[in-house]
């Protein structure tokens, strides 16, 4: 396997034990070569840029925009570009080694470790490295390690500390992300997820600007709207039917001045500005954001990079691989794969959990109806006049109080019944 293993003593729990596994060199070299991963080679070249009126533009953009930029240095500058190149052991000449520490990251060296350990035989016969040791209960957890430390006093700056100060901070909440350090740190997965994230937060704020003019519109517009003025105006005294049978009585239209004049500040005629404003930003979005990925495409080497398929989870194989070793000593040279027998008891489990929960959905929103039709005969039946004439704002606002709870309880209950049926399928598949 090549790696270096190291026992932590400093961190010692009591009924725990860590162990820190390091890659050397020639090990990361080799495993870079059987993965293929794409490094940076001696050979740059120049991006020249465009003299024309859109750069001067650009250029006064950026330096009015400078403060709202993360005091992060670039480690290489945006008018070069690096070629990459698979890494291969005997093109060694192609590459730049002056700094072997840094040539490859941590994301890199993390994920080379994993690929090794996820890959390396146990003394089993069907083990699936680590994932098998996760799964069998042998170790708890495995996870990279931190590179460098927070305390203020550390000499060596990092880019875990940068990325605190710069990046994970309520203090800089109003900046611009330093997305080629999210990459370098945590690989271009999160680095794209982020990066798509702050475009979409950036995008909302003309977005919110034009909905904050469109509610203020409604304010200055609300005395002159004709229909709150006709409902509002006492001298129309116009008597309403009653809302109910029997128990209830003759009002007025007056009194629902207050809803009336509510509802002119979030729908007026400029909403319907506001909607086709909203519809032609959902596609400006789109091709802002497929420009902005294509660009960082380009900056980080991703073309033609193909998402890897999500690994098995450990207690699966675990369970796959006992299975096998019961059916092996019947056909030793047969590797044992799982059935419809197997999946269908697990499937049967699922489809019906799913059916009791949209069942037990529809329960709680006829529950919900129900509750505000009756809710809204017995407030009407009130003596009291001040509880008769708000009504309306307290049937709708216990509603809405009671949907979030409800959506709140669900959403865990859903989360722990997803989790229960995952484990009973791993137990189901592995032991049939």
């Amino acid at each position: 396997m090549g790696l270096e293993l190291e026992k932590d003593e400093e961190t010692m729990i009591p009924g725990l034990g860590f162990v820190k596994i390091h890659a050397p060199w020639n090990v990361l070299c080799r495993e870079a070569e059987l993965m293929k991963l794409k490094m940076p080679t001696k050979k740059v070249y120049e991006v020249k840029q465009s003299r024309s009126v859109m750069k001067k533009i650009s250029s006064l953009v950026n330096k009015v925009l400078e403060p709202l930029h993360p005091n992060v240095e670039e480690h290489h500058s945006k008018n070069i570009k690096h070629l990459s190149h698979s890494f291969s052991r005997e093109k060694q000449h192609l590459f730049d080694f002056s700094d072997k520490d840094n040539f490859f990251d941590s994301k890199t060296r993390s994920s080379i470790v994993f690929e090794i350990l996820k890959r390396t035989k146990c003394k089993a016969k069907y083990s699936m490295g680590i994932t098998s040791l996760l799964g069998s209960g042998v170790y708890t957890a495995a996870y990279p390690l931190h590179d460098g430390g927070l305390e203020e006093e550390s000499a060596e700056p990092n880019d875990r500390k940068l990325l605190y100060q710069e990046w994970a901070n309520y203090s800089v909440f109003y900046m611009y992300q330093p997305i080629g350090l999210v990459r370098k740190y945590f690989g271009e997965k999160i680095g794209l997820y982020f990066a798509w994230l702050g475009l979409y937060t950036q995008m909302l704020i003309p977005a919110s600007l034009v909905g904050v003019i469109v509610f203020l519109y409604g304010c200055a517009t609300v005395d002159d709207n004709i229909p709150s003025m006709e409902i509002c105006d006492p001298k129309n005294n116009i008597t309403m039917c009653p809302l109910c049978d029997r128990v209830c009585s003759y009002w007025k239209l007056s009194t629902a001045c207050g809803t009336a004049r509510a509802s002119h500040l979030f729908d007026n005629p400029a909403t319907v500005f506001f909607s086709i404003f909203m519809a032609l930003w959902a596609a400006m979005f789109m091709e802002h954001w497929k420009r902005r990925q294509m660009r960082l495409n380009y900056e980080w080497d991703l073309t033609g990079f193909e998402d890897e398929e999500d690994h098995p989870r450990a207690e699966y194989e675990l369970r796959v691989m006992q299975k096998s070793l019961k059916k092996d000593k019947k056909n030793p040279q047969k590797m044992e794969k799982l059935t419809c027998r197997d999946r269908l008891p697990a499937y049967m489990t699922n489809i019906v959990m799913m059916l009791l929960m949209i069942g037990v959905t529809f329960a709680i929103v006829f529950g919900v109806i129900l509750y505000r039709i009756s809710t809204k005969a017995a407030l009407y039946m009130s003596s009291s006049p001040t509880t008769r004439s708000h009504v309306q704002l307290t049937v709708k606002t216990t509603a809405a109080i009671i949907n979030l709870v409800v959506i709140l309880i669900l959403d865990e209950v859903y989360g722990a019944v997803a989790r229960w049926l995952t484990v009973l399928g791993k137990e189901r598949k592995g032991t049939k």
